[in-house]
């Protein structure tokens, strides 16, 4: 059944606000005279929120996180549900952090709060105005709700932070090019003299006494046990009026490095990754690294980041600005485990799981956000998902291939198996038929048993035909031991000559030519003018 879209304000006297997990926003909504439906748990809560359904107008608001079991009424009352989804953090709202995962399912259109954000913006995903009492306070990660007066508003980790990457001081802080982003505000650290106050909820907040389902199973089974809700999504952004889903003049930003294979289990996302820290590591560049892998966006695991509530690319196709899902370095290392390297690069996250719908994570969205890393970056790095012979995301149609065509390099990954050398060859005779230049590709084996007797000129030969050899990386249990620990092999000798030719190739950056030598290895050489004076460093 098609749902209602509406965006105006009701009034607060007339609807009831239920909310799950949020208990510190539902005493601060009850003290201002807002009806709230909660409880003092998850059971209790729903159960509230539908007694007030079946009384009245509800509106939803609830924490983005589930434990097992409450999936399935989650899903379905927030499709049916005029409501929103609060991101938090996990580990601070949940009793049991080990076993909560994101609100996935097909919730996609549902719209996503990210905190820290003031009550009156989260109030008014759901169509309420904010009450006089809380205009000036904020909902933040841990699902406090606090004060103006309460919040210490100094410096905090933005886009706008990444000037202090290394080297970044060699340029004027007026000229970074990089977008600032509001300061997100910081709650005062708690004292002896701060106790947290108690959550006392108003008795209208279980609403009038009506026949509830108190089995659990009998209410997930309930057809109307969600009531009468009508759903409202805010609606994107819309697009500029003939926006190229990828930007054509290579003069227009940074160039970019698109990484891909045919097969799974060829560490493409840790080659990407690896590319993106050893750039900003010894280059003192400024990268961003996006993840394109939209229907499984893995980097957000390998960079230990699962439990943070950080934003994502599908924030982009709900209207917000392309900057704010940039993650700054600082960001990142506040959101990883203190014990592992700090990544250098920004990074843009791939669609939640649940959340990848490409009718609204589509490519134009993907090349929004991408004209967006090339504007204030010096170099982007695109982890691809799995190139197939036929094109089902529409990104590689729409945006990786035209920007290879154009500014973009790309760097084509295979282990020895059949299928891995096979596929890759057939996709890179699909790019090269579609205009990608041989001149702008490159190609590596990954992951090679050091045991394992092949014909290297043979297969250097088979794929010279469409772009650079760059050379062979064998299975190394060094490279595993980082990559399981978060970490990246970004000094690694071999993973190092291989990179530093695409990096070379692409800056122009002689600090890419000084790498150890390793048997074996393609030492990258300079070459003046050409393709190689295509690309440039900013500032340069």
């Amino acid at each position: 059944m098609a749902t209602t879209r509406h965006r105006q304000g009701v009034s607060n006297q007339n609807i009831t606000v239920g909310l799950i997990r949020l208990p510190h926003l539902a005493a601060a909504l009850s003290a201002a005279g807002v009806r709230v439906a909660t409880g003092d748990d998850f059971r209790s809560s729903a159960r509230a929120v539908v007694a007030a359904a079946k009384e009245g107008p509800v509106v939803l608001l609830v924490a983005d996180l589930a434990q097992s079991g409450e999936a399935p009424w989650l899903e379905k009352t927030l499709r049916s549900a005029t409501a929103a989804v609060v991101r938090v953090d996990i580990d601070a709202v949940s009793s049991d952090p080990g076993t909560a995962r994101r609100i996935a399912g097909n919730t996609g259109d549902v719209p996503r709060v990210q905190t820290p954000a003031p009550v009156a913006e989260v109030l008014e995903t759901v169509g309420l105005p904010c009450p006089r009492e809380l205009t000036e306070h904020q909902l933040l990660t841990d699902g406090l709700v606090v004060s103006a007066a309460d919040i210490h508003t100094g410096p905090a980790p933005t886009v706008s932070a990444i000037p202090t990457w290394p080297g970044a001081h060699e340029e004027p802080a007026t000229d970074s090019g990089w977008d600032a982003a509001p300061a997100i505000p910081r709650r005062a650290p708690l004292t002896a003299s701060q106790p947290v106050a108690p959550v006392h909820h108003r008795p209208a907040a279980q609403a009038a006494p009506v026949a509830v389902a108190e089995d659990w199973e009998t209410l997930l089974q309930e057809p109307d046990a969600a009531g009468p809700f009508q759903r409202i999504v805010p609606a994107p952004a819309p697009a500029e009026p003939g926006f190229p889903t990828a930007v054509a003049d290579p003069a227009a930003g940074a160039p970019v490095v698109i990484v891909t294979a045919g097969k799974g289990g060829v560490s493409k996302s840790t080659t990407a990754m690896t590319i993106a820290q050893r750039a900003a590591r010894l280059g003192h560049m400024k990268v961003v690294l996006i993840d394109g892998n939209r229907g499984q966006g893995d980097l957000r695991i390998f960079m230990r980041l699962t439990r943070s509530a950080l934003p994502t690319i599908y924030d982009v196709a709900t209207g917000t600005d392309p900057a704010q899902v940039v993650i700054t370095p600082d960001r990142l290392a506040a959101n990883r485990p203190g014990d592992v390297d700090r990544l250098e690069f920004a990074m843009v996250m791939a669609p939640p799981d649940g959340l990848a719908d490409p009718t609204l994570v589509t490519s134009e969205v993907y090349g929004r956000v991408l004209a967006h890393a090339r504007s204030v970056a010096d170099l982007v790095v695109v982890d691809t998902q799995i190139q197939e012979s036929a094109d089902t995301s529409g990104l590689f149609d729409d945006v990786w291939t035209p920007a290879l065509s154009t500014y973009g390099w790309l760097v084509g990954i295979s282990d020895l198996s059949t299928p891995g050398v096979d596929n890759l060859y057939k996709r890179l005779v699909e790019l090269t038929s579609l205009g990608v230049p041989t001149s702008r590709i490159g190609v590596m084996l990954n992951r090679v048993s050091r045991g394992l007797s092949f014909n290297e000129d043979k297969t250097r030969e088979l794929f010279s035909r469409f772009g650079r050899w760059l050379g062979v990386v064998h299975s190394d249990d060094a490279i595993n031991a980082q990559t399981n620990n978060g970490e990246l092999p970004w000094d690694h000798a071999e993973m190092a000559h291989v990179l530093d030719q695409v990096l070379f190739q692409v800056t122009q950056d002689s600090v890419f030519t000084q790498t150890r030598e390793v048997p074996g290895a393609v030492v990258p050489e300079r070459h003046e003018g050409g393709l190689l004076g295509f690309f440039r460093r900013k500032g340069n």
